[in-house]
Parts: C-alpha cells; structure tokens; sequence
C-alpha cells in the first residue's frame, strides 16, 4: 500500500536530480492538520496497525525490571514509538539508558494474539 500522501492535493512535491517525484506530508502551515485528518491517512494507519504483531505494553519501571524481563525470554521493547530489540536498546550509553528507563520511556512490547490460532 502506497503513502496516502502519494499525488495528494496537500501533500508537496519535488523532483529529484534523476527526474523522479516525490511526494512528502507537509510538516507544517496549514494543511499538515487537514493532511493527516484525511480519510485516506487513516484508513493507511488502519492498514499499518493491522500489520504489526506487538502493541504497546506498560512502561519498565527500573533497570533490574528490565534486566529480569530480558533473562525471562522477553527480547522487544518499545522506544519512541517504534519496536526494537534489546540489543539494540543496550547499545545506548549505560546513563542514556539507565534515564530512559527510568523515565519511562521504553516500554514493555506485547506480542497480539494471533486472530486464526485457536
């Protein structure tokens, strides 16, 4: 499924030096709320949430929570909003980390359940 903002009448264009266009959403002024309000951005939101297989779960409270989590199998977390492993988490410096969390901004990723497994 294509970007809904893909030959939008709010969206801006530009072509590019291989004489491609390209389309964008407009990240301010007036149409960026009448942009992303439009029927067809949430029917691709609908078709993206529909796609991914965790939701967002409750935010890890401190590091050892973390770390007991990790050694019980869990292996995605949530960080601004996008899923990512926990290696990728503990590559962070160790106080980035340690503020992340203890701010609460990584959170638990719960898988959904599958709609045909019985």
């Amino acid at each position: 499924m294509n970007k809904p903002c893909n030959k939008c009448d709010l969206a801006y264009s530009y072509k590019t030096a291989s004489g491609q266009t390209r389309y964008d959403y407009p990240r301010w002024g007036k149409n960026w709320e009448q942009c992303y309000n439009c029927e067809k951005h949430k029917k691709y939101e609908k078709y993206l949430e529909s796609q991914r297989q965790y939701r967002i779960g409750v935010a890890v409270k401190n590091v050892e929570e973390y770390f007991s989590l990790i050694k019980n199998g869990e292996s995605f977390f949530y960080w601004r909003g996008a899923i990512r492993h926990y290696k990728v988490l503990e590559c962070l410096q160790f106080r980035t980390f340690v503020d992340l969390i203890n701010n609460g901004y990584i959170c638990r990723a719960v898988k959904k359940e599958d709609k045909n497994a019985i």
